[in-house]
């Protein structure tokens, strides 16, 4: 019995303790509720980055695409160029007199989208040749241009054009010109940067101290020599690979002079000519050309053989070209020209070589 007492003490002691000592929290489902909370929390928080990050990307893709169409609306852009070299016959005679020459020009142009499909287009430029013994041949150009550039199709544009240009003879005012033309142009892009072009020029050439001889040789007071041209002509460029490109160019044109003394500068005129162009690394490239012309004097006439003047002239063009950056380039020229004539007086030959600085922004 003892023994069952002291066993029974023992559990009234083990419950009385249990009863007097401090409860345990119950497991609720507060602690649940409160995970799942921070969850969506996070999830919000991630939602709202989400939402701050495609805003900005929407804000810079507005942005861009706003930059890209005034782009596209318009363009300004500037050329100069500077060139020096030695010309071996520059009165282009029997005499092949050569002599040192530099050429500078500067020009602009202007380019505004009117509408999706239109575009115009207007430039300036100037031009300085000068000879350092020739000087009567010394010129200062100012020209104009003006453009309208209208996409019918996808592959079709129209394109017409308006030039002027004021030729002043520094020191010999009969080679002053001023020259107009009105060229117009349907250009057909192809496949793969193939293209080609067929368009129909008028040209007037109006001399401003040098005056029309009459049918019987006499000048014409009050009357300035005039020369007037229609001229077709066509091309087609192709590229050759990734690197290479070449392009054929033929133009045809008939000149009439109110000079009207035998007819002396009515001719007919045909050119064909094949250029080349190929980039060995991204700042070296070459270019290879070759051109014939053909030009046949309708009344000029060779006195020892009592037929009609006719000129054949070949030419041929080597250039290489450094790009020193985007924006500007050293460039190297060789061009030779032969002139065969029938009448002897009229031959000529004439090399060029010049070295160039270019730059456009």
């Amino acid at each position: 019995m003892p023994c069952d007492r002291r066993l029974w003490l023992t559990l009234a002691l083990v419950l009385s303790a249990a009863a007097t000592a401090s409860p345990q929290e119950p497991v609720t489902s507060s602690e649940p509720l409160r995970t799942h909370t921070i969850e969506e929390h996070q999830e919000q928080s991630e939602q709202d980055k989400t939402r701050a990050l495609l805003e900005v990307i929407r804000r810079r893709a507005k942005e861009a695409l706003a930059k890209r169409r005034r782009a596209r609306r318009w363009d300004f852009n500037t050329y100069t160029s500077w060139r020096v070299g030695y010309e071996t016959n520059p009165r282009l005679s029997e005499d092949r007199n050569g002599g040192f020459f530099s050429d500078q020009y500067a020009g602009l142009t202007y380019s505004y989208r009117v509408l999706p499909q239109l575009t115009w287009q207007a430039g300036y430029g100037f031009d300085a040749m000068l000879y350092d013994e020739f000087t009567d041949l010394n010129t200062a150009t100012n020209s104009l241009t003006t453009k309208l550039l209208y996409r019918i199709a996808k592959p079709f544009r129209i394109e017409l054009h308006y030039t002027f240009d004021d030729v002043a003879g520094l020191r010999d005012n009969s080679i002053s010109v001023v020259d107009q033309a009105v060229h117009l142009r349907l250009l057909q892009h192809l496949w793969h940067g193939w293209y080609q072009y067929a368009g129909w020029t008028y040209f007037d050439k109006q001399f401003k101290d040098r005056l029309a001889l009459n049918g019987r040789g006499v000048k014409v007071n009050g009357m300035e020599r005039k020369d007037t041209r229609d001229m077709v002509s066509q091309e087609l460029g192709a590229p050759l690979g990734e690197r290479a490109f070449v392009r054929l160019h033929q133009q045809w044109y008939r000149n009439w002079s109110n000079d009207v003394f035998r007819d002396y500068y009515d001719a007919d005129d045909y050119q064909v000519r094949v250029h080349g162009r190929y980039e060995w690394t991204p700042r070296w490239a070459s270019s290879a050309g070759f051109g014939y012309e053909l030009k046949q004097y309708q009344e000029r006439t060779v006195t020892s053989l009592g037929i009609a003047q006719r000129d054949d002239t070949t030419q041929y063009d080597l250039g290489l070209t450094y790009r020193i950056s985007p924006e500007v380039d050293l460039a190297y020229t060789w061009r030779y020209r032969h002139n065969h004539s029938n009448d002897a007086s009229q031959s000529y030959d004439d090399a060029t070589n010049a070295v160039a600085l270019n730059a456009a922004f």
